[in-house]
């Protein structure tokens, strides 16, 4: 799709920008989203210079208007903000006060960025759009009791979440991951769960018995980057019940913090009773895994043993 203005009272020039986006692994198509085009002055003040909105966007080239000069093009996919909620917006600074919630987000159209500085009526640019969340998946769980008293018990009632978890995010995400707003602290907390426009997007039931045969989740969970107090890191927690009695499983999902786009892939083997309480990080010999950790929309990744 393609946009462009006619010469009128202002001088405009088209600038062509080639959008490439990350497309979720649960989706194929982009038949749903609207990206949001905003394009400032490259200058001290960076002042808006103009909008646009296409809706239904299928990643082709498109051709923002805009006044002559040196511009920082910021693009915005999915953005949770109606057409005339960007009128507060008066330069590129004041992009960093509007923040995304984890609650309105969704794997099929996840909110994106990205933004890139060229010369109105230059040569194309690139722009790459990327999500602002990052995903936690159950590639491999299994439980595995040989050794101790409870040898060939199984867990039931397994469920996974994630604890202590930044539900929302600033488009001009600096990569601090400070956290705004944490939900789950220490615990699923059903009052912050309700609030999901997708459950599932924070809380998944897994299994109704978990035994040596391992089980992978569907979907991922997903979060926003943080990398705040170490003692509240984001937190993988599988829950199940032994003979009743409930027990938790929990994991720090990475002890750097949660970086942006990211993919987290546990494969985990449980050894041993939990503890009770959600909040206690579980060690070996109790629970075996590994992490791999990469990029959505990269083929590189590294594996992390624990």
């Amino acid at each position: 799709m393609t946009i462009g203005c006619s010469s009128g009272v202002l001088s405009f020039d088209s600038d062509a920008v080639r959008v490439s986006a990350f497309k979720s692994p649960y989706t194929s198509s982009f038949s749903e989203s609207t990206l949001d085009i905003l394009t400032f002055e490259d200058d001290r003040l960076r002042r808006l210079d103009s909008y646009w909105r296409i809706e239904g966007f299928n990643g082709n080239t498109i051709w923002p208007a805009s006044t002559g000069g040196e511009k920082i093009f910021f693009m915005c996919m999915n953005s949770q903000r109606d057409r005339y909620e960007w009128a507060d917006i008066r330069s590129y600074s004041s992009l960093g006060n509007i923040c995304c919630n984890l609650e309105e987000e969704d794997w099929d159209s996840p909110a994106m960025t990205g933004e890139c500085r060229s010369a109105a009526g230059g040569p194309a640019s690139d722009i790459c759009l990327t999500p602002l969340v990052s995903e936690v998946y159950i590639g491999s769980l299994k439980c595995d009791f040989s050794g101790t008293p409870y040898s060939g018990k199984k867990i039931t009632d397994v469920r996974i979440y994630l604890t202590n978890v930044n539900a929302s995010c600033p488009l001009l995400d600096d990569g601090s991951g400070k956290g705004i707003r944490l939900i789950n602290a220490g615990m699923l907390n059903e009052d912050d769960v309700r609030k999901f426009s997708h459950r599932d997007m924070i809380v998944q039931e897994l299994a109704k018995e978990l035994g040596t045969k391992a089980v992978k989740a569907s979907k991922g969970l997903l979060c926003y980057p943080y990398s705040g107090d170490p003692s509240r890191s984001t937190r993988l927690v599988v829950e199940g019940k032994i003979d009743g009695q409930t027990y938790f499983w929990p994991t720090e999902v990475c002890s750097e913090g949660i970086s942006r786009n990211h993919r987290y892939i546990f494969r985990i083997n449980i050894r041993r009773k939990g503890t009770s309480d959600p909040d206690n990080l579980i060690e070996r010999p109790e629970i075996e895994f590994e992490t791999t950790i990469k990029p959505w929309t990269e083929k590189e990744e590294y594996t992390v043993g624990f």
